[in-house]
């Protein structure tokens, strides 16, 4: 407790009553967190009666070890700590006949969500009309908003839709839920969205959690929407021992529902709140936390802080402007190459954007300098087909009910079981509520299915059953599984037919050899502590809710990372690029019609520059090419305008009179001096 600041020992040992603590960027979050648990668990509170959630794996699993270091690994292990949907998980599992599932049911990723939502826009013959994504996306805010089926239409003036759209919608809805309860499985917002509505109908269930979890501690506040809320005031009341942790100045997920203003909802839930403020910021130098905190306070419905360091270096923002964006992409990997020369380490360097297509520019910028670089975002391991192939194989030898794994892999790699087989499978297991691999192991229900089709559905049912009685007791014996499922069914072959492309096929074929390592990882993670071994629908959550940290540094490599903004919230480095800081795109053009939305994109901004240790660079351009072709003149961003002038330094000669970078080759020094000669002949 002794490294604790003042702010930080309040916020660790008020354990009673509603407490919000307002975190600011870089201000030990994350340790004061710990060590409120640790405190609490050291007075008395038993530690399977706190739960303590946040947004993501990583996030939780560091939480875990850390308590577990002040404490104890086997008092962290017994703290409710997870994500808010794998702790909601937990108890539709529990109470899993109160919302019509079997406790197998099984939870939809989202190409399954986009196969069961258009299917419901063809029986309503409104495919033409609205788009998979587009349906999804509107059923999740409802969803989000705590929004049921038998509401929309009544509460149509309120969300914003026409009778007409919200009766469409209506029957969209309960359409899509009706194929969910059909084939035993929820989505994502389920976890939450049926977790409130089981503690709100049901006072069985809720007495029962009342009396189980007395303590909550909810992280990263700022993020969450009307659904989360309600689940914290149904858990929490009347005991009212809740503490929820965040920074209103960091809310940047308005697009999924989050609400700017959670703060000030959750003071109205729970009267008598106390706020404390942690304003001392542990990681960027006061310089940029004042040009962070001048910025933010153009947003005018927030919580008033100023975060301050001890931090006094006077090494100001650079602002740069390039004439194109390609000259941008190129400034920036010579100050990259710069830096390195100078000793800087690559992981220490980030380049932020706006938007993930901002990405390519910079890789072969990084390329002709021959940096090594990394991507973060776009498509997930987990989201990849080979992983989600071998997840449903996978699945379905742990639950052979699972009607979604099934149909995923029954024609995967190809056995000549086409669509109209699989249709007549499907009808035959709805129609006799058979689930489908139970079907398939039963001759008599194959009777209209061809011969071909028969020998290949009969080999499949074969080597699933000899798979399901390997041995499933621990970390290693799941990793042999995962690897007789890539050789049994001979993925590798499969794709090696398939993908033409070299780096592509090097790239599937890399991800098939990682994951039999990375299932042994993912339930070595999971067992550790106090339980020796998991159920099978626990692993089954594990690897439907990505119970794994594939951001795990790469100690071997040391790369330059690439990210967008909302990727970065969390993180820190030496040195941080946020480059097309232009109108537009930073503000986003979709943003700059909307207050509220021009206020989260300033909160992108300010997300940025909080994520600087020692120097941060805004890089905009003049012009910016647009679909390969036409160049589409800029402006600089508002947000740059609104800079203090003491913090920044504008232009190329700002670095060379600050001796913050030495060129490194002669390449570099060339390149230097004709960016200054073409500055000053510009008129």
């Amino acid at each position: 407790m002794s490294t604790l600041n003042n702010e930080q020992l309040k916020a660790t040992t008020q354990t009673q009553g509603p407490l919000l603590i307002l975190a600011g960027a870089g201000t030990g979050k994350t340790k004061t967190i710990t060590h409120r648990i640790a405190h609490m668990i050291e007075g008395g509170i038993a530690p399977e009666a706190i739960v303590a959630v946040t947004f993501t794996n990583k996030a939780a699993n560091e939480m875990r070890e850390r308590v577990a270091a002040l404490i104890s690994e086997r008092a962290a292990s017994l703290v409710n700590l997870s994500t808010f949907h794998s702790f909601c998980l937990k108890l539709l599992r529990r109470y899993h006949s109160h919302i019509n599932r079997t406790r197998g049911f099984a939870i939809l990723d989202t190409g399954d969500q986009v196969d069961l939502m258009r299917k419901a826009l063809r029986e309503l013959h409104l495919e033409k009309i609205i788009s998979p994504y587009q349906g999804l996306t509107q059923i999740s805010l409802l969803k989000n908003q705590l929004v049921y089926p038998e509401t929309v239409i009544s509460q149509s003036r309120a969300l914003g839709h026409s009778p007409q759209d919200a009766l469409l919608l209506a029957k969209l809805y309960e359409l899509y839920e009706t194929l969910l309860g059909v084939y035993d499985g929820i989505d994502f917002d389920d976890c939450i969205t049926k977790c409130v509505k089981l503690l709100s109908t049901n006072p069985k269930a809720h007495a029962e959690c009342h009396e189980q979890y007395t303590h909550f501690l909810i992280d990263e506040f700022q993020d969450t929407n009307i659904a989360q809320l309600k689940l914290i005031e149904l858990l929490a009341s009347p005991r009212n021992n809740v503490c929820v942790v965040g920074d209103d100045d960091q809310s940047i997920y308005g697009w999924r529902g989050a609400v700017a203003h959670i703060m000030e909802e959750f003071e109205k839930i729970f009267p008598g709140t106390q706020m404390i403020k942690l304003e001392q910021n542990y990681r960027c130098p006061n310089i940029v936390l004042e040009a962070a905190n001048t910025v933010i306070r153009n947003n005018h419905l927030r919580k008033e802080k100023a975060l301050w360091s001890d931090n006094s270096s006077s090494q100001k923002i650079l602002v740069h402007r390039s004439e194109t964006d390609a000259e941008e992409s190129h400034w920036v990997a010579e100050k990259i190459a710069a830096l390195l020369g100078r000793g800087t380490a690559a992981k220490d360097i980030c380049i932020l954007y706006r938007s993930n297509q901002q990405a390519r520019i910079f890789e072969s910028a990084l390329k002709s300098w021959s940096i090594k670089y990394r991507i973060f975002g776009g498509s997930s391991f987990f989201e990849r087909k080979e992983t989600k192939d071998v997840l449903s194989f996978l699945r379905l030898i742990l639950n052979p009910k699972d009607h979604l794994s099934l149909w995923r892999i029954i024609n995967t790699p190809h056995r000549g079981i086409g669509i109209k087989t699989q249709e007549k499978l499907e009808n035959l297991s709805r129609q006799g509520k058979i689930p489908p691999l139970v079907l398939l192991q039963s001759p008599e229900n194959l009777t209209d299915i061809s011969a071909s089709a028969k020998k290949a559905i009969d080999e499949l049912v074969t080597t699933l059953t000899e798979l399901r009685a390997l041995p499933r007791k621990n970390p290693k014996d799941f990793e042999v599984i995962t690897q007789e499922i890539i050789d049994r069914f001979k993925l590798r072959s499969d794709i090696i037919s398939q993908v033409k492309d070299k780096k592509a096929l090097e790239f599937k074929l890399q991800i098939l050899a990682e994951l039999p390592k990375i299932i042994h990882d993912m339930v070595n993670e999971a067992t550790r502590g106090a339980k020796s071994e998991l159920s099978v629908l626990e692993l089954l959550d594990i690897f439907t809710l990505g119970g794994y940290d594939e951001t795990k540094e790469d100690k071997s490599t040391d790369s330059v990372s690439l990210m967008t903004l909302h990727s970065a919230k969390g993180l820190e480095f030496k040195v941080v690029f946020i480059v097309g800081v232009e109108e537009e795109l930073l503000p986003h053009k979709n943003s700059m019609d909307s207050p509220q939305s021009l206020a989260e994109e300033r909160r992108l901004f300010y997300v940025g520059l909080t994520r600087a240790k020692s120097q941060v660079f805004i890089c905009h351009c003049r012009k910016r090419q647009t679909q390969g072709i036409d160049y589409v003149y800029k402006k600089p961003s508002r947000f740059i305008m609104e800079l203090p002038d003491n913090t920044v330094l504008k232009g190329a000669e700002g670095i060379d009179s600050e001796n913050a970078l030495e060129d490194i080759n002669p390449k570099s020094r060339l390149l230097s001096k004709l960016s200054r000669f073409r500055d000053e002949i510009k008129p």
